[in-house]
């Protein structure tokens, strides 16, 4: 690659991971304001986990834009995207002499990824409730202090600001908290819960809070490609609580072999149905399994698209290829606008009320213990 083909490949980079970051970060303000304007259990206990993915998320791609603007050579730019991956903290501490501003109002930054940072330093804890062996993401339950939320929200909007603008940012007075996270009750009603209490023992709050966003998404096409990651990762979601349900700490092996695998986590999940079907748990909405299995052919394509998760979340591949220019045109119609997570959605809760049923309790009464 010469000199000229390597800086019009690195400007297009840079380019496509400030834009999506942007849009991740704009995604998740959205969901935010959503979640005021409308503070219904619902949307405060699920819409909170891609809002502060999307949060978070925004922040790692900020930082990539302003080192891959840094590198040299191509392998320096893969180099640097495979040794930091989803470390804030180094992401950070490498583009602080690149970022220019006073001291004061780098501490607000460096304030505000050590601290999103700690609370999530995979970038998983707000996608899933479990790590690959079990082990609760959080281990107790907390509250998310909105308030507090709204102010992390601004230092950042000053971060990219900065980033993008080149616009200094102007703190006055003493910091504002950024603390958003309790493990008590906080004052004020604006807050959220999260962790091992209620449905948090399944997936179901961030497979219906992805859902939701992305079906909030549908309104606004420029966010298409969040509203695809968030489709396809519900989609994972779905599939990995039906596993959970019935092979409870054994699924985890079975997540450990397939991660990510949309046909991976589905040939398991028809072969729990089966069972089921031919069991005497069986339930009346267990009885059409067959018709289930036609949609094998649109998650294969869903799983070629994006074998790894990370085709509609990051701008570029393993190798250096720019991932919007190999999305197929026709992904969007395969998630038929949220109705495939509306049919795996059916046979979860089938699954459920058939494990419920053989011990002796209902769907309803279940839920309504929660």
């Amino acid at each position: 690659m010469s000199d000229y083909e390597f800086n019009v490949w690195k400007n297009n980079v840079s380019n496509e991971f400030m834009k999506m970051g942007v849009k991740f970060f704009k995604t998740s303000k959205m969901l935010f304001e959503k979640m005021i304007n409308e503070p219904t259990p619902k949307h405060l206990d699920q819409l909170i986990f891609p809002c502060l993915y999307s949060f978070r998320h925004s922040l790692e791609l900020i930082l990539k834009h302003v080192l891959i603007d840094e590198c040299s050579e191509k392998e320096d730019v893969l180099a640097m995207l495979k040794t930091n991956k989803h470390n804030l903290l180094s992401l950070f501490a490498e583009s602080k002499h690149i970022i220019v501003c006073s001291k004061v109002d780098i501490d607000e930054f460096d304030k505000l990824i050590d601290y999103i940072n700690k609370i999530d330093p995979f970038s998983d804890y707000f996608r899933y409730p479990f790590g690959l062996y079990g082990d609760y993401n959080f281990e107790n339950q907390i509250w998310i202090d909105l308030n507090k939320l709204y102010n992390s929200f601004e230092i950042a909007n000053s971060l990219f600001d900065l980033i993008i603008n080149d616009n200094k940012p102007k703190f006055k007075g003493n910091s504002k908290p950024v603390y958003f996270v309790s493990e008590t009750q906080v004052k004020y009603s604006t807050f959220s819960t999260i962790g091992t209490g209620g449905l948090s023992k399944s997936f179901r709050y961030q497979m219906n809070g992805f859902n939701q966003a992305a079906e909030f998404l549908m309104e606004y096409d420029d966010y298409y490609i969040q509203r695809l990651y968030f489709e396809r990762l519900s989609i994972e979601l779905v599939l990995k609580d039906i596993i959970f349900y019935i092979m409870n700490e054994e699924s985890f092996k079975i997540f450990r072999k397939k991660t990510h695998s949309i046909i991976g986590l589905w040939n398991k999940v028809i072969s729990i149905l089966d069972e089921l079907k031919a069991g005497a748990g069986s339930t009346e909405e267990l009885s059409d399994v067959d018709e289930l299995k036609n949609i094998k052919g649109v998650l294969e394509k869903i799983h070629e698209q994006d074998l790894n998760s990370d085709q509609f979340r990051y701008p570029i591949t393993n190798d250096g290829n720019l991932n919007l220019s190999i999305i197929e045109e026709d992904i969007e119609d395969l998630f038929d606008k949220g109705s495939l997570f509306g049919r795996l959605e059916k046979y979860d809760n089938a699954v459920l009320a058939s494990d419920l049923n053989n011990k002796g309790m209902s769907l309803y009464d279940y839920l309504m213990e929660l």
